[in-house]
């Protein structure tokens, strides 16, 4: 498993509703499994949600200081997987630039559709998400939260030019990636996500099991997409100030590092502390509508997440199928 030090860790589980024997299994295995570094928190639903809903749900950032990553059910970490993205986190957070942080090899070019390995010896950004092991910038996920309060994002036109993944979005409008990057590529902001991209593997892999990545005929439902990083590198210990922007043909974007890429913020690091586990369950999503959706989540009660801020919170988002076989937590 990952080694968290002296971390305060946050492990929240959301078990999506399905009409299967295999919803109380996930529950079961999801209630039973020890988590030794922190707090566990389940949340069950009974009612389907749907993946851009649990994304929508997954972290309600209490500050510009939280950090959290949200990972879909069929991934497997890295042993190093934390300890690299708090490091980066610790270098970069007072980017202007910077939406988020992926702990996948991104292999999308978002403006062809097509799937190429870039390979770099540093770390890097790339206009385009990974939603493989994301981390948002809590400052940005804040807003960009706000934005979906007021906004029927199923039905808004979020085209992007240049990308490919504004088509997707007009047939699977269940694809919550595209919101984000149309709020982060709109009204003058400019934000990217950062990779690092070693020959030898990644610091999260995709089982691609049946769902929105992918469909039950996927032929490498069986297989990971990614080798697993188990040795330090030393590309895993370089985080230069000056980093390479690339843009949606994944080629090196003109310019780079300016003074104003970085924005005055104070940092708290995560503090060591004990942990519980509880379980709520839920008929609904706090955010079930577009608009007006998160008056649920403005109505509860912030006492039960005030342990959220400046601490380290991973989200699950989880249907009734890889909890099953927990990897890699």
């Amino acid at each position: 498993g990952a080694d968290y030090g002296d971390a305060k860790v946050e492990l929240e589980i959301r078990i999506d509703y399905d009409e299967s024997d295999d919803y109380q299994k996930t529950v079961d295995v999801a209630e039973e499994f020890n988590f030794s570094h922190g707090t566990k928190h389940i949340h069950k639903y009974t009612r389907k949600e749907g993946l851009q809903l649990a994304w929508l749900n997954a972290w309600k950032p209490a500050s510009d200081d939280e950090r959290a990553v949200i990972i879909e059910d069929d991934l497997e970490l890295s042993p190093l997987w934390f300890m690299w993205l708090r490091k980066a986190w610790s270098q970069y957070d007072g980017r202007a630039d910077l939406g988020g942080i992926s702990l996948c090899r991104q292999r999308l070019r978002a403006s062809d559709g097509q799937h190429i390995m870039v390979e770099r010896s540093e770390p890097f950004l790339y206009r385009l998400p990974g939603s493989f092991g994301f981390s948002p910038n809590a400052r940005f996920w804040r807003e960009f939260m706000n934005w979906v309060r007021t906004t029927d994002v199923q039905h808004a036109d979020l085209n992007v030019p240049g990308t490919v993944t504004s088509d997707w979005y007009r047939s699977s409008p269940d694809f919550w990636e595209q919101a984000w990057i149309w709020w982060c590529w709109t009204n003058g902001r400019a934000l990217y996500t950062l990779y690092v991209h070693s020959m030898n593997g990644a610091l999260v892999g995709h089982w691609a099991e049946p769902g929105v990545h992918s469909d039950a005929s996927n032929e490498n439902a069986s297989e990971r997409n990614d080798e697993l990083l188990h040795a330090m590198e030393p590309l895993l210990e370089s985080f230069p100030p000056d980093l390479q922007h690339f843009g949606w043909n994944f080629e090196v974007e003109s310019g780079g590092w300016e003074g104003n890429h970085h924005y005055s913020t104070t940092t708290q690091d995560f503090t060591a502390g004990a942990g519980t586990d509880d379980t709520d369950i839920y008929a609904a999503d706090p955010i079930d509508d577009a608009v007006g959706a998160f008056d649920a989540i403005d109505s509860m009660d912030d006492s039960k997440y005030i342990a959220w801020t400046n601490d380290f919170h991973i989200a699950t988002v989880a249907n009734v199928k890889s909890l099953l076989e927990p990897k890699g937590v």
